[in-house]
């Protein structure tokens, strides 16, 4: 049995045989320094497992690696094959950890996966929603750094006909990013959202929501200039953008050119 985070229900998981029973001992073991904070021994463990023979202990593999912090998730070292991965990506029973899936497929530098996320692009432009979109987001920044939020400016951040809501995943993966991005990453992600909430400033509260959970600060400029020129448009965007750049205050700040309007 396995006690979900956020609902505090208890779900099936596997039978415990002797194979299980090994893992179950390890986690009860570190039961109490797990249950603060994702460790790294924790991710150890369960990375090690995707290597199992036992399909019950792969699949525990994937549900627990979905939790990793996306900076820990980066130095998998990828045992599952992406041919499973791909084979599970949109079935019944695979669809709930879809996202995790999608994210090792980023990581693994493969071309069939890359062909995956491409396409699902191809695709997702034309929908009016998309789940699990900030996953293939991440999963392209991965596979193709620059070139791939690149190509996510061009499919769907700077198309003024994409729905708002549709946009918070993208922005979502942008901000993942950002947050462990090399500097010519980090640039070219913050040219690219400072050119989207000048072009569309209802998408400011979005990017400050999701920049401000990974406690960075980069965007402060871009959304200041907002609230200077009073362009945001209703009490519940300006309080985003507020509190995100106050907590701006005595930060150093990256030397970020400003998308200009027109």
């Amino acid at each position: 049995m396995l006690r979900a985070d956020d609902t505090g229900q208890w779900a099936h998981i596997a039978y415990v045989d002797d194979d299980f029973s090994v893992v179950l001992e390890t986690v009860l073991a570190h039961a109490d320094v797990w249950a603060e904070t994702y460790v790294q021994s924790r991710f150890a463990v369960f990375e090690a497992l995707q290597g199992s023979e036992i399909p019950a202990l792969r699949e525990l593999s994937v549900r627990e690696l979905d939790k990793a912090p996306y900076k820990m998730l980066q130095s998998l070292e990828l045992r599952i094959p992406v041919e499973d991965l791909l084979a599970d990506l949109w079935t019944p029973t695979g669809y709930s950890y879809q996202p995790i899936r999608v994210l090792m497929l980023g990581l693994s530098d493969d071309v069939r996966a890359r062909a995956e996320v491409y396409d699902y692009f191809e695709r997702a432009r034309t929908w009016a929603w998309a789940d699990n979109i900030g996953a293939f987001a991440a999963a392209l920044v991965e596979l193709d750094g620059i070139s791939g939020v690149t190509d996510l400016n061009e499919k769907l951040l700077s198309d003024p006909g994409q729905p708002i809501d549709k946009l918070q995943g993208v922005i979502g993966a942008l901000a993942v990013h950002r947050s462990v991005a090399n500097a010519d990453l980090a640039r070219e992600i913050d040219q690219t959202l400072a050119q989207l909430v000048s072009m569309r400033p209802e998408t400011a509260p979005l990017v400050a929501r999701h920049f401000a959970a990974q406690s960075d600060w980069s965007q402060a400029r871009p959304l200041a200039k907002l609230v200077q020129e009073r362009r945001l448009m209703t009490k519940a965007d300006l309080m985003a953008v507020s509190v995100y750049v106050a907590q701006t205050k005595g930060v150093t700040l990256p030397q970020t050119p400003i998308a200009e309007e027109g």
